[in-house]
Order: structure tokens, then sequence, then C-alpha cells
């Protein structure tokens, strides 16, 4: 399907979605064009400005807004309750969720304000812009904000797993990836 901004390519199920937009951006770090619109395979089932269908419109407005803001605006604020302790429930995450069990992960059991602690260099914020359901475009200049080098290391967390705990993780944290 082609909605106008770009090719969309087909690519390993390996790391969620988030392998997918990390390794584009590592594979075309020179060459990216002046908005990125990152989509999850069917947008029908995940609400993309409060709705679940399958308009492509809303992925040319979201390319729209980036262009405009550097960002698109389909982001939500939310506060993330008690993340280092397993007792939040606003992620919808299963307890085990909170943590790395597959193999060739941490040894030990680690939450989510831990993960985003040592990935970031931040503390977790009491309120966290959240890029709902991993649909969301970027400005070419946001991404540059960041050196090649950053990406890398966030894209080796993923490539271990087809389902890896750091794809829930990096779904809720793309603002920090691109924005911040």
């Amino acid at each position: 399907m082609r909605v106008g901004m770009g090719t969309i390519m087909n690519v390993p199920n390996v790391g969620r979605e988030s392998e997918s937009y990390l390794r584009y951006v590592v594979e075309n770090y020179e060459s990216l064009p002046g908005v990125i619109v990152f989509s999850q395979g069917d947008i029908s089932d995940h609400s993309v400005y409060g709705t679940k269908d399958n308009d492509p419109t809303k992925l040319r407005r979201t390319g729209q807004e980036a262009r405009e803001n550097g960002w698109s605006l389909n982001f939500v604020v939310t506060n993330n309750l008690d993340v280092h302790s397993g007792t939040c429930h606003s992620w919808n995450f299963r307890e085990h969720f909170h943590y790395w069990f597959e193999p060739n992960s941490y040894e030990t059991k680690v939450f989510f304000g831990d993960w985003f602690e040592d990935t970031f260099g931040i503390p977790l914020p009491s309120l966290m812009p959240v890029f709902w359901a991993g649909i969301f475009a970027i400005r070419r200049d946001k991404v540059h904000a960041h050196p090649k080098a950053f990406y890398e290391a966030l894209l080796a967390q993923l490539q271990w797993s087809c389902n890896p705990i750091q794809g829930h993780f990096f779904e809720r944290s793309w603002w920090y990836v691109f924005c911040e």
C-alpha cells in the first residue's frame, strides 16, 4: 500500500516494530527523507488519533504535522504511576511483561522505569509524552539530533527475539528517542 509519503518496506519479524523503525534509521541515517512516518503493519488494530481503522489519511496527517512541528501531534501525556515496583497498571502489561525473561537477556528482573533510566540516562519523568500504538512521524532534523551510534546502540537491544520486552518499552518511549 502506498500513502503518498514513500515506500513501505517489508522486513524480518524480529524485535517488534521497534527493530524495524530503528533499523530503518540506522541503514538510512545519511539519506533520510525530510519526514519519516512510522507505522504498525496494520493500523486498523491500533488507535491513531483516537480511532481504529485503515484510513491512510491519518498517516498523511502525521507526516504533515511532523513537517510543521518536528513530530506528529498524536501523542498523549500520561503519568507513570509506579513503574519501578511492578505495580503500574497504566501500561496494560501483565506483571511478567515488566521483566526480561527471555534467553540472552538480563539475568535480573528489570522494570520499565529502570530500563528507561539506563537507556536514556535521565530519570523517568512523572508525566511522559507517549506516541500510543507506535504510529507517529518525525522530521529528519529531530532524528539527526542524535548521532547514528545512538540508534545503533538502541537497535542492539532488540535483535535477539521476535517479541522482546524492550520492544514494548520502546513503544512507550519514542518521544525520548526522537523528540528530547
